[in-house]
């Protein structure tokens, strides 16, 4: 089961700029790529891309912010 990945975000000026074509939606608790509109979705084995779907368990995702130094 996968259970991390890494998101790698720039910063700029002090400020958090996100970087490359993911977001984070914190209503639906999807990641979406914006440059194809899917969503992440996982078997709980493999990760795949699928259309959105608000509804969908498979594409909610919790974060926990680790700072590596």
């Amino acid at each position: 089961m996968l259970s991390f990945f890494y998101h790698r975000p720039c910063v700029k000026m002090g400020r958090w700029i996100p970087k490359g074509e993911w977001t984070y939606d914190n209503q639906t608790l999807q990641l979406r790529s914006t440059k194809i509109y899917k969503c992440v979705v996982t078997d709980g084995k493999r990760l795949f891309l699928e259309t959105c779907a608000d509804n969908s368990t498979a594409q909610r995702w919790t974060w926990t912010k680790i700072f590596i130094g």
